[in-house]
């Protein structure tokens, strides 16, 4: 079976690292092939018998403009994202003679994939990365049911999905799959307690709340911690200049380290003692809070998440609203104080983490859920082509419109 993954992000990022984690845990029938905007190899180990396809699109031309009318939102978006992801995809799909295709963003995200899968009559599935907005464009997507089948990282996106009215069977739960560091890998003890942070360095992840949070904590208590913050932004941004003029401003650079983007999280967090999730936007899955949990480190994760719902779930750690700064510190004085708890809430974590992030197990689900939507070949119950292809503009048209 030849499945196309579609990598619609502007960056590398958890969506795509849930996928290379799952390729050398497919049965060797099935064969995959990625493609993205970006290339993914200066940031991530690429499995061998994956075939990376990367393409020219230049995503940056749908971002938000100031002052944009809908239908210029739209048309935007039309003709700068749909449309030469529908070519890329078409073209890969008759390349390999693609059986399935697996977009791996939001639904709107997808739609480059779903489109080509319309035109070529191959099956889409829609891999819900985070939450929509409830708007009519969205629910008459999954109306028109564009999309063969809709995967959600989180019971708490298949409940979104759902509740945007995305039929009950056609909705399946599946955390992503997580590879754990090898066996070799073991925690180290640290003179003091390290507090951590990995992630993409992005507005939406919360770094500013939890460097509030950090120096509340300094004020609060004498307590010795250190701190560190790894990752680095998808794309140029002035982010991390940000971060590090708001450390200095709070008076942190003497225990805040950054370090930029590790190719291994694992290597990290084997010498940390509490882990962060602070996203002050709600995440569909929060890897980040996984990759912690595997490695018997406590988290903190922001609630509403998918993050706060299996951080939960395990009793794995804490949870605390989100932009709460208050709720924040006063949850990593309470690990700080208490290194039996640290281990008690890491030990349980590890044991969730180990059996329900496992790739066999994930790996195994979604080749039960492909050979399912192959094996129907349900005639899609879409009562027009997507009308987002009009939105190709004649030469004439892009002018008028200009």
């Amino acid at each position: 079976m030849e499945v196309l993954f579609v990598e619609n992000a502007p960056g590398f990022g958890g969506s795509l690292t849930g996928i290379l984690h799952l390729v050398d845990a497919f049965p060797a029938w099935i064969q995959p092939t990625l493609i993205t905007a970006f290339d993914p190899k200066p940031f991530v180990e690429v499995p061998s018998r994956l075939r990376v396809e990367v393409v020219p699109i230049d995503l940056t031309q749908t971002n938000f403009r100031e002052g944009d009318s809908f239908a210029k939102t739209l048309y935007r978006f039309g003709r700068f994202n749909v449309w030469p992801w529908a070519q890329q995809v078409a073209r890969i799909c008759r390349k390999y003679r693609i059986d399935l295709i697996h977009g791996n963003n939001l639904l709107l995200g997808n739609m480059g994939a779903a489109v080509a899968g319309w035109r070529l009559g191959i099956p889409v599935i829609s891999h819900q990365k985070g939450y929509e907005h409830n708007g009519r464009l969205v629910r008459t997507v999954i109306h028109r049911k564009w999309y063969t089948h809709h995967i959600a990282t989180s019971h708490s996106i298949a409940d979104h999905l759902l509740s945007l009215g995305v039929p009950p069977e056609r909705c399946s739960m599946i955390y992503d799959a997580i590879i754990p560091p090898p066996a070799t890998l073991v925690r180290r003890e640290n003179p003091e307690p390290v507090i951590a942070m990995h992630s993409v360095l992005r507005e939406s992840k919360g770094h500013e709340v939890f460097l509030r949070a950090v120096a509340k904590v300094t004020q609060e208590t004498r307590q010795p911690f250190r701190v560190v913050i790894a990752g680095a932004p998808p794309q140029a941004s002035t982010y991390p200049e940000q971060l590090e003029k708001l450390t200095s401003d709070l008076g942190l650079t003497d225990r805040v380290t950054f370090t930029g983007h590790l190719r291994d999280p694992f290597d990290l967090l084997a010498g940390v003692d509490i882990s962060v999730h602070a996203s002050v936007e709600p995440e569909p899955f929060g890897r980040v809070a996984a990759e912690s949990m595997i490695m018997g480190v406590p988290v903190i994760a922001a609630a509403g998440s998918g993050a706060g719902e299996y951080v939960e779930a395990a009793k794995a750690g804490l949870t605390t609203p989100p932009r709460d700064v208050h709720a924040l510190a006063s949850a990593l004085k309470r690990l700080l104080e208490s290194r039996e708890r640290r281990q008690e809430l890491g030990e349980r974590g590890r044991d969730f983490a180990q059996r329900e992030f496992a790739p066999q197990a994930i790996a195994s689900q979604l080749v039960e859920l492909y050979e399912d939507i192959i094996a129907r070949r349900m005639p899609r119950q879409t009562l027009a082509p997507p009308e987002v292809i009009s939105l190709r503009p004649e030469p004439a048209m892009a002018r008028n419109r200009a």
